[in-house]
């Protein structure tokens, strides 16, 4: 089996996963001198172990292991054709799938779709809370369920917005950011420290 490009590649694997009940994610890829991808391997997302956090053993809450040494992968190789080729392909698991009611909701199947993000960046600009977006959204497509992504892959879209607007803007916008922020969440503490020209320094 050959593909034109990574992407491609990565779609397919991505569908199979869906269809089978798994999440994947890009494990390894090896580029030729112009940025070509000339060999690239997507994984099982339980693959490998989770590194032990030395400074995170006194924590009372653990995430839940997720990486459990699963060795299904496929991997391509640049072909003389200018495609990808599939070289190898392991399909043994060594964990139960997703049932289907609950497979859309696999991370690498999780998607914001552009319709959705332009509806969240019009409500941002609104002033609309990510609670009540989030529920206008659901009720456009049914229910919750229906959405395709879960609350916090929203609230990480908005907030890479709500960055990315900051690293653009000026001082107002960064006031903006927190009073919004702390509107969401009344707990939300910050400190802004200026230097003698009461410009921004540092943010805490």
């Amino acid at each position: 089996m050959k593909f034109d490009c990574d992407d491609r590649a990565y779609e397919f694997y991505k569908q199979y996963a869906h269809r089978m009940g798994f999440s994947v994610r890009k494990q390894y890829v090896r580029r030729g001198n112009a940025g070509h991808v000339k060999r690239r391997t997507f994984c099982c997302s339980k693959e490998g172990e989770r590194a032990i956090d030395k400074r995170r053993e006194q924590v009372s809450f653990h995430h839940p292991i997720s990486r459990i040494g699963c060795l299904a992968q496929m991997t391509c190789q640049l072909h003389k054709d200018g495609m990808l080729e599939v070289i190898s392909f392991h399909k043994q698991h060594n964990h139960e799938f997703a049932h289907s009611p609950m497979k859309h909701m696999l991370r690498s199947n999780r998607k914001i779709t552009p319709a959705q993000q332009a509806f969240a960046d019009d409500a941002e600009i609104s002033g609309v809370s990510i609670k009540q977006t989030i529920d206008l959204l659901s009720m456009h497509v049914g229910r919750h369920e229906n959405l395709g992504f879960l609350n916090v892959d929203y609230k990480n879209h908005v907030n890479s917005k709500r960055r990315e607007a900051l690293k653009r803007g000026d001082g107002r916008a960064v006031m903006d950011h927190f009073r919004k922020m702390q509107l969401e969440d009344p707990s939300y503490f910050y400190f802004i420290q200026l230097d003698d020209d009461n410009q921004i320094l540092n943010i805490f």
